[in-house]
């Protein structure tokens, strides 16, 4: 059944809602030039109206776009996204297979991601870095074959 615009009005941002039905939504939007439509028809409640289905909405508007960007892998980075997030999205370009891809997640969890992983990418400073890399090189946890590794060196 194809989408007739014209039977939609928006009410939020990527979000349009049905003229003749308050409880039937279309998320409409674009990731990396590639356009996303989705018809999503809300299950009826008592005592709701149309602000409560428009809220309801939202929230599964958002939640559908991230899905969609967690899957392509074309989250939008920002200052405020967490370290942790940029390296998840990282480890599904590589592949799984490798030893090297094992030992880049496991070295990442055990060693970079208790320091650094929970803050946003914006608010990592220099000396935040150069203190992690000073504790590596001190002994750390952190066998010695891989304090000398190349890529500890400051």
């Amino acid at each position: 059944m194809p989408i007739i615009l014209s039977d939609y009005k928006r009410v939020a941002k990527n979000i349009k809602i049905n003229k003749k039905n308050i409880r039937e939504f279309l998320f409409d939007f674009r990731v990396n030039g590639k356009r996303y439509r989705k018809v999503n028809i809300l299950v009826e409640r008592a005592g709701w109206n149309k602000a409560d289905y428009t809220r309801e909405a939202q929230v599964m508007f958002a939640e559908y776009r991230n899905r969609i960007e967690l899957k392509r892998g074309d989250l939008t980075i920002t200052d405020k996204t967490k370290l942790n997030d940029v390296w998840d999205i990282y480890f599904k370009t590589l592949d799984q297979n490798k030893r090297w891809t094992k030992e880049k997640k496991r070295f990442y969890t055990r060693v970079i991601s208790p320091f650094l992983g929970k803050k946003a990418i914006g608010s990592i400073q220099e000396h935040q870095i150069q203190d992690l890399i000073r504790q590596l090189k001190d002994g750390g946890g952190v066998k010695q074959r891989v304090r000398q590794a190349q890529y500890l060196t400051y």
